[in-house]
């Protein structure tokens, strides 16, 4: 239904029946979610990589300086943890092409 939906988690701890938060917005399926440090921003991403920042006590999608920090900083983490996945790749694969040496010249 591409909604973001939250529950109070305290609710679902003694059993009480209550409604969630839906937060409307992305065109397609979320693939990652994260609450921010201070708990009153949800930063979502769909599919096609749309980044949503949700003011978590509105239900709505900030638009503001912080909204676009946050997005900034979530996307430079993304592009340093690709990296440093590329660069072990890389180191992998030039180690796999090193030869291999036989028995005898290591006891040499």
């Amino acid at each position: 239904d591409r909604m973001l939906k939250v529950w109070p988690g305290a609710a679902l701890c003694d059993g009480r029946a209550v409604p969630c938060e839906a937060y409307i917005g992305h065109s397609d399926h979320l693939t990652n979610l994260a609450f921010s440090p201070d708990g009153n921003s949800l930063i979502s991403v769909g599919g096609g990589d749309t980044i949503f920042v949700w003011d978590v006590n509105g239900a709505r999608a900030r638009e503001d300086a912080l909204a676009e920090a946050i997005v900034d900083e979530s996307l430079r983490q993304a592009t340093e943890e690709r990296e440093a996945v590329e660069a072990a790749e890389a180191e992998a694969a030039a180690q796999a092409q090193e030869p291999v040496p036989s028995p005898a010249d290591v006891l040499a």
